[in-house]
């Protein structure tokens, strides 16, 4: 027995189980059949040759397009060349400049506070001002 007798019910009628199976293989030979071709549309590993005389005219405008264009070797020279057209820098300067010291920030802050205080458009009243202070008293301390 077949596959395709093993689904067929035993009960069923010998004429039914005759149809059933010349329909099944009618199926089968119809999907083998478009397995193997590529379809009424579809041309296959072949391309038409409209559409390689479209891809030639577009390989052909992109290279009438680069022929303006530099080539990425002639940028990286040109780079090369104002790298190596460029001054030495500078020494950097000792750390101990670059770095501010614990005084110099604590000045600095009190600075900005004081500047904070004391400045006409955004007049500190109330408790933001008894802050204000009390922080500017704070930074005293410590200086």
């Amino acid at each position: 027995m077949t596959a395709i007798e093993d689904d067929v019910p035993a009960e069923v009628p010998e004429t039914c189980r005759d149809a059933f199976q010349a329909m099944m293989k009618a199926a089968n030979s119809e999907s083998n059949s478009m397995a193997n071709s590529p379809g009424k549309w579809i041309r296959g590993s072949v391309p038409h040759r409209m559409t390689e005389n479209r891809r030639k005219r577009a390989a052909e405008a992109l290279t009438r397009g680069a022929a303006k264009c530099r080539t990425l070797e002639a940028h990286f020279i040109q780079q090369h060349q104002k790298i190596t057209s460029l001054p030495v820098p500078p020494t950097p300067a000792p750390i101990h400049v670059i770095r501010s010291t614990k005084q110099d920030l604590i000045l600095s802050a009190v600075r900005d506070i004081k500047k904070r205080i004391n400045s006409k458009t955004d007049k500190l009243v109330g408790q933001n001002l008894l802050r204000h202070q009390a922080v500017l008293g704070f930074l005293f301390i410590f200086s």
